[in-house]
């Protein structure tokens, strides 16, 4: 009886911590974006307003992604406040309940969180995060319809490969589809794909004017799915002899899949967006990538966090008085800015391999783990 009561206290202030941090968080991104989202697209066609409406929609779950061990501190924080308003935290006490008992339910609904972060991460990636990656571009270089860059990826054989373009969705769809059209990997294109590969001593030069990404969904490589080139050549260049034939498609050895090409060109340029599968497959595809293999650490340790907070800020606040619990409150939040000011730091110095990338992620949830555990220890029995 007692842990669903304060199951269901941590529930509701879970949700409400939920729509004031996210909405606070949102409210902020709209103040300083909004204004450069609505400016015209290189065409000179103005943006509609839908089509930011529709961004921000399928923003959300990953701007709560972003927010979600402090959504999940405020929660625990304000059950504690509330427990302790109805002086319910003596009434357990006083019954030989000890504090750890007695916010058993917050701590484990923590632990739960933490999985469901990690879930929300890959389940959110896989479903909308090309659609919102593709409006996040296209809003912030105010494009018509999105086109990449300079993209490099890695074979699956970790041999490079250059684009310097890729549409990854047929720009013919443009004028059939709206502000609020979905966003798929079909239809890809590139220009001026080149690669080079040595196989036991023979040169292997790749290149194509364009190409078209015919069949499949472009999310794997399959029979029903390769890339259609125009004027593709491969040259072969031996120790002797020197050979030149026709490409009209990638064959096995150098095959890759738009959403490779997709995820490679979104882990150089908004690394922290990747999912743990799509950290873990760039990491296999170029292992000595270090924020590569930084990040497939990161995605796992910082949703820890959901339940690290939990065991540094709630003893502050339990062990301070009736009527005092506001001291604790800000003592609690000053030791949490300052975990995730050192997730911070230790983050961006294993991204630039300036230390290990297993130090770089775990420093923080040990270190402030270690001291949740010690405080949780020392609250009232």
């Amino acid at each position: 009886m007692l842990d669903r009561y304060v199951g269901r206290v941590f529930i509701v202030a879970y949700l409400l911590a939920t729509l004031l941090v996210v909405g606070l968080f949102l409210v902020v991104d709209l103040a300083g974006n909004l204004d450069d989202y609505l400016k015209p697209t290189s065409d000179g066609e103005p943006t509609p307003g839908a089509k930011v409406l529709h961004y921000y929609v399928l923003q959300l779950p990953f701007l709560y992604l972003q927010v979600a061990p402090f959504v999940t501190l405020i929660a625990g924080m304000f059950t504690v406040a509330k427990l302790q308003k109805a002086r319910e935290v003596i009434a357990a006490l006083s019954a030989g309940i000890s504090a750890r008992r007695l916010l058993a339910p917050v701590f484990i609904g923590g632990f739960l969180l933490t999985i469901g972060v990690i879930g929300l991460r890959e389940v959110a990636s896989s479903t909308i995060g090309f659609a919102r990656g593709v409006l996040q571009v296209e809003l912030d270089e105010h494009l018509p319809w999105m086109v990449l860059e300079d993209v490099r990826l890695k074979d699956s054989e970790g041999e490079m490969i250059q684009l310097e373009r890729f549409w990854p969705t047929d720009p013919a769809l443009r004028a059939q589809t709206g502000p609020w059209a979905r966003r798929e990997l079909r239809g890809s294109r590139i220009e001026g794909f080149n690669a080079v590969r040595d196989r036991d001593g023979t040169w292997l030069s790749y290149s194509a004017t364009s190409g078209v990404w015919e069949g499949g969904d472009g999310g794997s490589a399959s029979a029903d799915g390769a890339w259609r080139l125009l004027e593709g050549r491969l040259v072969e260049v031996g120790a002797a002899s020197q050979d030149q034939r026709e490409l009209r498609e990638l064959d096995g050895a150098m095959a890759f899949t738009p959403r490779d090409a997709w995820v490679a060109w979104k882990g150089r340029n908004n690394p922290l967006d990747l999912s743990y599968s799509e950290a873990v497959s760039l990491a296999d595809r170029d292992p000595e990538n270090i924020q590569y293999r930084t990040l497939r650490y990161y995605l796992l340790s910082f949703p820890l966090a959901n339940v690290v907070l939990l065991m540094v800020g709630l003893p502050f606040l339990l062990n301070y008085e009736r009527g005092r619990g506001t001291n604790g409150m800000i003592v609690g939040f000053l030791l949490c800015v300052v975990y995730f000011a050192t997730d911070f730091v230790t983050l961006n110095l294993g991204m630039q391999g300036q230390i290990g990338p297993v130090f770089a992620c775990g420093l923080p949830a040990v270190v402030f783990g270690s001291l949740g555990l010690v405080l949780t220890g020392s609250m009232r029995t």
